[in-house]
């Protein structure tokens, strides 16, 4: 018995061969039906899809035979791929290549091979789609061209397979491309968030430091009042109305921190009152503005409700409030506006500053990501850019108003709810 010679680009064919990620798959019954069908072609009581290993011989289907391997050295189909195309032994037992081969003395008793080598579309032989008979045989040249038609659709199926395996890959890894950007996206927000947060914490310090320090002052007028032989019932009721009214203020302030530095862009949006958007946006900057001199007013109906996620909304009104008052601190004349208006089927949120707008050179430039008019180490030019992506997310847009005389951004809203 001799035992085939190896391919002569014999490494480069095994890596093409396992490209195809074919070995020891489950059967098919795409390739479970060309077997049948060649075999029933060349009368012949066995037919095999055959891909030849390193070591052996692997049958992705196999009718006639319970067979899933045999070794590489009893293989006739290794002997196949070294064909340009058609290889038959019409009596194994009389060649001296296969005559002491345990396929042939033995199970399943070969006698009669025919084969057509499965060559991959540049050029490398895979295999070998073959029949197998019991008696010595001659195919006729009917039965020769149908095995080598059944062959292409063999190499057709495996050609597709190998190629949906590419395309679930190349999916998985934009999917996980655009997990990463989304990570990326939502830390940038984080950063940003944390860049705005941190400008304006010393005035939210202040702006609890002064409620506390109101309370601190009722709670002593309590204590003095209890220590009198007679209580004045109107000095404790007024203390307790003014702690009351400060604890108040505080939840306001707290709650406005913990909505805006929330991270909540997975949270689904829900029904959310405008004045409460805003009003989380404005405790937390209010004492920032008062401490620069910049009045800050709000304007239009608050009473309306959009579809959102608020602490979204509130930090993107929080950055505009937060370049607005970047941009007027050092001006003579120096307030901030919050204007809330609808134009048909739109709301629109407007911050408008005692700026003479943004020059169109800065204008066009402004929403890229990355772009910054302020000094090094004061911004990161993430924050309008930010600031429209979570908008849009919103189906909303982030516009600059040009025609304005003063410098002003509109939040406009297709939904009102």
């Amino acid at each position: 018995m001799d035992a085939a010679m190896k391919f002569k680009n014999e490494e480069e064919r095994l890596e093409k061969l396992y490209s195809y990620n074919i070995l020891d798959t489950v059967d098919d019954a795409q390739f479970d039906e060309i077997t049948k069908l060649a075999a029933r072609l060349c009368d012949a009581e066995i037919s095999l899809v055959t891909l030849v290993d390193k070591d052996r011989q692997w049958f992705k289907s196999h009718h006639g035979i319970d067979l899933q391997e045999t070794p590489r050295e009893h293989s006739f189909c290794a002997h196949t791929i070294l064909q340009e195309d058609f290889f038959e032994i019409e009596d194994a037992r009389k060649d001296s290549r296969f005559s002491g081969n345990p396929l042939v003395t033995g199970k399943p008793h070969i006698v009669h091979y025919a084969g057509h080598p499965l060559i991959s579309e540049d050029g490398y032989p895979l295999g070998a789609l073959c029949v197998i008979h019991h008696q010595p045989q001659r195919l006729n040249d009917l039965q020769r061209h149908s095995l080598e038609v059944l062959t292409k659709q063999v190499m057709a199926r495996l050609e597709l397979k190998k190629k949906i395996i590419e395309v679930e890959k190349a999916a998985k890894k934009i999917q996980n491309q655009s997990l990463f950007m989304e990570e990326v996206q939502s830390q940038a927000i984080e950063n940003a968030k944390m860049v705005g947060l941190g400008k304006m914490a010393g005035g939210v310090a202040h702006e609890i430091n002064n409620p506390l320090g109101v309370i601190s002052l009722a709670n002593g007028r309590i204590q003095a009042e209890l220590d009198k032989p007679e209580i004045d019932k109107s000095v404790i009721s007024n203390s307790t109305e003014k702690i009351a009214a400060t604890i108040q203020r505080i939840s306001k302030i707290v709650r406005g921190l913990k909505s805006i530095s929330r991270n909540a862009n997975k949270d689904p949006k829900q029904k959310a009152k405008l004045n409460d958007i805003i009003e989380d946006a404005l405790t937390t900057c209010s004492e920032h503005m008062k401490s620069n001199s910049i009045d800050v007013v709000v304007e239009g109906d608050l009473d309306q409700s959009m579809l959102c996620r608020s602490g979204e909304i509130s930090q993107v009104i929080l950055n505009l409030l937060s370049n607005a008052s970047d941009a007027v601190k050092d001006l003579e004349e120096k307030w901030v506006r919050i204007e809330i208006s609808n134009a048909t089927d739109l709301l629109i949120i407007s911050v408008i500053d005692s700026g003479k707008g943004i020059p169109e050179e800065i204008a066009n430039k402004i929403m890229d990501p990355f772009y910054t008019t302020k000094p090094v180490g004061l911004g990161t030019g993430l924050g309008l850019s930010i600031s429209r992506s979570i908008i849009e997310d919103h189906d909303g847009r982030l516009l600059i108003d040009r025609q304005h005389p003063n410098t002003k951004f509109d939040l406009v809203f297709n939904q009102i709810t």
